[in-house]
């Protein structure tokens, strides 16, 4: 059967179903881990920023209410007041508030790198149909979810608790303390819990991570028939096709190049074009062609068979009927006999006088 159950899918996911999945937006990705890192850096960002921001919102708050002219407060003024200062307070906590959002960014794009799916943005009748919410209610995924819920809130309350529990015996010192001494021990004692329960929630967020990434696998896994079927489809792809083709031309015209050196002569027309042909007596009963090309693949066969002094000979009209006619690893027709023949033996000649590099141009066989 092609579609088996889950037991079934024992195969790895093949590149092309990851591909697929990912273009419908099925990625292993934990929102849990994208909070966690948030929090994490905005705690981070107003411990270490705090004082500044502090400092500036102060100033802020002085100027505001020093220049209060109106002896009462009115909605007028106040919203006059509210778009004077908005640009400065925005100035103050554009750091923080830019510092959070290039963490969240990067923890999306460390989960599931850039992705851009508009599949996912189109309308689709199962989001709002009721039968498939009720089942997604009451599946392993909710019920996951729920119990990770409870964890998280034990998790904080517990933590939140022990924390102020150590520090209550502070707390009782306050009413002696002055307003800054106050707001600088509950927010020492804020930013402890806070860590502390960001620190819990981290780890929390990388085993729920973990979790997503291995139920990720198990979702993509495939059977074994279900493996053949995508082999045999990806086989008969254009693109692997043109592929596989590109590969072959490659081996054909390397294999080509590697007999030039080996060949008696290379005819020419002579810049265009350029035909290799090798004859052996023994083995042939007529000169075979085992190259051949034109424009830059002829110079190529032809800069090969200069370094290796295979003879060039030009023939405008045999090197354009040998080209047209004859196939890489075919003998010459019988038509061309004497033709080649005689430039065959012109060659053996120029050999045997001690000449090996018959260049272009000379025609007088």
């Amino acid at each position: 059967m092609l579609f088996g159950d889950d037991r079934e899918r024992t195969e790895l996911a093949t590149p092309r179903r990851r591909e697929e999945a990912r273009k419908r937006g099925q990625v292993a990705y934990s929102q849990e881990l994208i909070s966690a890192l948030t929090l994490l850096a905005g705690f981070g960002l107003l411990q270490y920023l705090g004082p500044m921001i502090g400092k500036g919102i102060k100033e802020i708050t002085t100027l505001t209410f020093s220049a209060l002219k109106a002896p009462e407060l009115s909605s007028s003024n106040v919203y006059l007041y509210f778009l004077t200062f908005l640009p400065q307070i925005a100035k103050i906590l554009a750091p923080l508030m830019f510092g959070v959002l290039f963490v969240s960014l990067l923890g999306n794009i460390a989960q599931v790198g850039f992705m851009a799916n508009a599949e996912i943005l189109s309308p689709s009748f199962d989001r709002i149909n009721p039968l498939k919410g009720l089942g997604r209610l009451i599946s392993r995924q909710a019920i996951f979810e729920l119990v990770k819920s409870i964890i998280k809130i034990a998790l904080i309350g517990y933590i939140a608790y022990s924390t102020i529990k150590k520090e209550f015996a502070n707390f009782q010192g306050m009413a002696d303390m002055s307003v800054g001494a106050i707001l600088s021990d509950v927010s020492d004692t804020t930013m402890k819990v806070g860590f502390r329960v960001i620190f819990a929630l981290l780890a929390l967020s990388i085993l729920d991570y973990g979790w997503k990434r291995w139920e990720y696998e198990q979702s993509l896994k495939m059977t074994k028939e279900e493996v053949r079927e995508e082999l045999k489809e990806t086989e008969t792809h254009p693109q692997i096709k043109m592929r596989i083709k590109g590969k072959q031309r490659e081996l054909t015209m390397h294999r080509m190049m590697q007999s030039v050196p080996k060949a008696d002569v290379v005819i020419t027309n002579p810049h265009t074009l350029a035909v290799a042909l090798s004859y052996s007596r023994e083995e042939e009963r007529a000169p075979q062609v085992v190259a051949k090309g034109a424009r830059l693949i002829a110079e190529k066969i032809k800069e090969i068979a200069r370094k290796h002094n295979v003879p060039i000979v030009e023939d405008k009209p045999l090197a354009q009927v040998l080209y047209k006619t004859v196939k890489i690893g075919q003998e010459i027709p019988p038509t061309l006999y004497k033709a080649v023949a005689e430039i065959l033996a012109y060659v053996y000649r120029l050999k045997g006088n001690g000449i090996q590099n018959v260049e272009s141009g000379i025609r007088n066989y």
